[in-house]
């Protein structure tokens, strides 16, 4: 008798031990998984820059309802009707804006919807909407061009949400992912100094950076 309750201290004992190992390696997967996320949005928005010579200007077609073509056009050929211009197109009201898209989800951020529609854990730069990457003046490598924003201060992927200083952050513990304009993807602290978050987000404000990414 004693040996069996000797086992179950010395099983309890090591789940102990394991959980937390167990519970940061998933963490730790699911940091990955942003970053790869950020990286399909960051080459995505690199192609469509490339193609239309400037970025998404939201307007009348969200930036996210764009990256979403180029990664996964049936998604969005699904919303449009034959004949119907995407002026007319209520992007929010529209069967793709109750449908998740994976990569604009942060796997460990809170799982919500407003009014049953998907919402995106990632945001472009406010102020690189329909600017060329060769006009950034203080450089790709020097300028945010996405990040992460936490379930919170999110809106409905289909609205093509903004990255600002005020809504940056991320579910995760510490960390938050972003890509810069260069196409790179890296973390940022979220305690980070909000000057320098906003010197990153401007892309002419003649601030050079040296960051330890």
């Amino acid at each position: 008798m004693q040996d069996e309750r000797q086992q179950r201290l010395l099983s309890g004992g090591l789940m102990g031990l394991l959980l937390p190992a167990v519970m940061s390696a998933r963490e730790a997967a699911r940091r990955i998984q942003c970053q790869n996320n950020s990286k399909q949005v960051a080459t995505s928005l690199h192609t469509f820059e490339s193609s239309h010579r400037k970025l998404p200007v939201n307007n009348p077609t969200p930036w996210t309802v764009e990256t979403v073509r180029m990664l996964d056009p049936n998604i969005i050929f699904a919303a449009t009707q034959s004949g119907v211009s995407e002026h007319e197109i209520d992007w929010d009201a529209s069967p793709v804006a109750f449908q998740a898209i994976p990569f604009l989800l942060c796997p460990t951020a809170k799982r919500i919807t407003v009014d049953e529609r998907a919402i995106s854990n990632i945001a472009v730069n406010h102020l690189l909407v329909g600017k060329r990457f060769q006009h950034i003046q203080d450089g790709t490598s020097q300028t945010l061009l996405a990040s992460e924003i936490p379930s919170e201060l999110a809106s409905l992927w289909t609205w093509g949400p903004l990255a600002d200083v005020i809504n940056i952050g991320s579910g995760h513990a510490s960390l938050i992912s972003v890509s810069m304009a260069d196409g790179s993807v890296h973390v940022l602290p979220k305690k980070m100094d909000p000057n320098v978050l906003r010197q990153l987000i401007d892309p002419s404000d003649g601030s050079i950076l040296n960051l330890d990414f």
